[in-house]
């Protein structure tokens, strides 16, 4: 009788959720009003701020309601313990068919991971069921992430920007063509300012997990994050980057993740000043979305200079198709 004693690891970390901070500096980022009008077949907004040069700007643009709706609730809270016992429950109902087979699985439960111990006649055999019970546990668990716009990476947990971004693409269309109206005549980088002061008067709101629970997060949507006037940096990010892939479709834009924090990186042309950083041969002008330092596109947080030294990711924002 062989015996094998095996431990999978399901989960291992959260590393990539984002918990994020800002850094103040001597100006910072104001709202000066923001209303919003839900009642209808259509959501109005209308919102005003001041922005890098002490001017008032303003949006007012509409979005169909149901959109709005669709944001919320895809704006889920992700309990990574739920996704372990999906995969549990997935990986017993996998070893009762195993041990049709002579093979006897025992599904061990463990902090994030899931352990197997097997016994059965042949060596082989053991390990070839160890494996498709982790694949199919696996695959289980991604398809329980996916539906709900998280994904694993490595092992890792994370969210699914490319596919929130596609999501929100049509919905987020008419406020970047609000931003398109009151920018008419401005080259791009007017644009990319404008936008980003927008979203940096945003009010910071991060999620905080209940007390002794490290394994909860949510990520709010681009429509949440404008419907609710709330967000963190990740957050933020993905919607400036969303805007500017709608506003312009063939500009290469990123999310950068660094330790507890999120920027963004845009291949927009450099000029004397800029806050660069080279990837796959490229070279991306960078901004910080988070507020409510109000940092214009091309300058950073000190704070996210050091981090991205630790290790940064890129996650393009991606084409609409």
């Amino acid at each position: 009788m062989y015996h094998n004693q095996k431990k999978v690891t399901m989960l291992r970390r959260l590393a990539l959720f984002i918990f994020c901070f800002y850094v103040p500096m001597a100006a910072e980022a104001r709202q000066i009003n923001w209303q919003a009008d839900e009642s209808g077949y259509y959501a109005n907004y209308a919102i005003s701020w001041q922005d890098f040069n002490g001017q008032t700007q303003s949006l007012r643009f509409k979005v169909e309601a149901d959109h709005v709706e669709q944001a919320q609730s895809d704006s889920q809270t992700l309990h990574a313990q739920e996704a372990v016992k999906v995969a549990y429950a997935k990986a017993v109902k996998e070893a009762k068919r195993s041990a049709r087979r002579g093979v006897n699985i025992q599904v061990i439960p463990r902090a994030g991971n899931l352990s197997f111990r097997a016994s059965g006649p042949d060596e082989r055999v053991v390990d070839r069921e160890i494996e498709r019970v982790k694949r199919l546990a696996d695959k289980e668990m991604q398809d329980y992430l996916r539906d709900q716009n998280y994904k694993m990476d490595g092992g890792v947990i994370e969210t699914d920007y490319a596919k929130i971004s596609r999501n929100n693409y049509f919905a987020m269309r008419p406020l970047a063509r609000a931003i398109q109206d009151q920018t008419r005549g401005q080259d791009i980088r007017g644009v990319v300012n404008y936008t980003l002061s927008f979203l940096q008067t945003i009010p910071y709101k991060t999620y905080t997990p209940r007390s002794g629970d490290r394994f909860s997060a949510l990520f709010n949507t681009p429509l949440r994050l404008i419907a609710n006037n709330k967000g963190d940096c990740d957050d933020k990010s993905l919607a400036f980057g969303t805007l500017l892939k709608i506003m312009y479709p063939s500009l290469d834009v990123a999310l950068v993740l660094v330790p507890g924090h999120a920027f963004v990186a845009m291949d927009i042309p450099t000029q004397a000043g800029d806050m660069t950083m080279t990837e796959g041969g490229r070279t991306y002008v960078l901004a910080e979305p988070v507020g409510p330092a109000a940092y214009p596109v091309g300058q950073i947080a000190q704070s996210s200079v050091d981090l991205a030294r630790q290790g940064y990711s890129f996650r393009h924002v991606p084409d609409r198709y």
